[in-house]
């Protein structure tokens, strides 16, 4: 999608291109990039910068660590590398957590799984947008969305990604099951395994998120 965009990135939310003088990254742990952590390369975009990150899979199946905070205002397109699926996991903190008023990802193609005491995803403040990615066997759940201390409400879309199996939960979200109802509160309820209005249900606090 987007292959005009020079930068092989696209702002979904308006369906504009990275500008053309993003920075374009490369993380694999296995060396051979410009960077061997995601975090090294989240610190390598300046406050306020645009980037296109790509992370490549890690051989033997292994996973990220180190639960890279995204935050300071930076517009990042966090992409998997062609033809493969790298997993970023978390321990004490979410897999990937994004931050603050004006931070925007995109992550296209990754998996955030397997943090054994948190989420998979917390948008605090921030705004993301969740694409062919898997939020899975997290223990803490899957994705939190938050406003943070000054007030900002957190937005986050979803498509096209798989996002239970987080806390004990079982099998796969259909998101565009979601996606059709007329209801704008519509939602899979991940800890009780149904489809219901999920303010009424208190898993969303429309005083918090926008």
């Amino acid at each position: 999608e987007h292959a005009q965009c020079e930068v092989g990135a696209c702002a979904k939310v308006d369906g504009t291109c990275f500008p053309p003088d993003a920075l374009v990254l490369h993380v694999d742990e296995d060396g051979g990039q410009d960077h061997t952590s995601v975090n090294a390369a989240v610190n390598a975009v300046p406050d306020g910068g645009a980037a296109v990150i790509v992370v490549h899979a890690i051989d033997d199946g292994f996973s990220y660590t180190g639960a890279p905070v995204i935050a300071g205002g930076k517009t990042i397109a966090l992409l998997a590398a062609a033809d493969e699926q790298p997993t970023l996991q978390g321990t004490i903190n979410a897999g990937l957590r994004v931050e603050g008023a004006g931070t925007v990802v995109y992550m296209e193609g990754l998996a955030l799984a397997g943090s054994t005491n948190n989420l998979g995803l917390r948008v605090t403040g921030a705004t993301a947008w969740v694409d062919r990615s898997r939020i899975v066997d997290n223990n803490g759940g899957g994705i939190l969305a938050e406003s943070d201390t000054d007030g900002n409400g957190a937005v986050v879309w979803v498509d096209r990604s798989q996002i239970v199996q987080n806390a004990g939960g079982e099998g796969s979200i259909v998101v565009e099951k979601v996606r059709a109802s007329k209801d704008k509160n519509f939602g899979y309820n991940a800890f009780s395994d149904t489809y219901e209005d999920l303010v009424l249900a208190g898993v969303i606090d429309p005083t918090k998120v926008t």
